[in-house]
């Protein structure tokens, strides 16, 4: 009996271990799935101004 409550304390920490571990894991991937939006939309942002630019020059032409 006692070295069941033993493994089950254990368990127990090495439960609260993967539990803040996978907290960590979640908010990097949320950190860095903020930055690659932010990275993306900026790149749609500069393609349709370089886009914009062309335009204008040909209509200029």
């Amino acid at each position: 009996m006692n070295k069941a409550n033993q493994e089950v304390n254990e368990l127990r920490k090495e439960n609260k271990t993967l539990k803040a571990w996978k907290e960590k894991a979640l908010n990097w991937i949320d950190k860095h799935v903020e930055r690659i939006k932010q990275v993306s939309f900026f790149q749609h942002v500069g393609g349709v101004q370089k886009r914009n630019k062309r335009q204008d020059q040909e209509i200029e032409r």
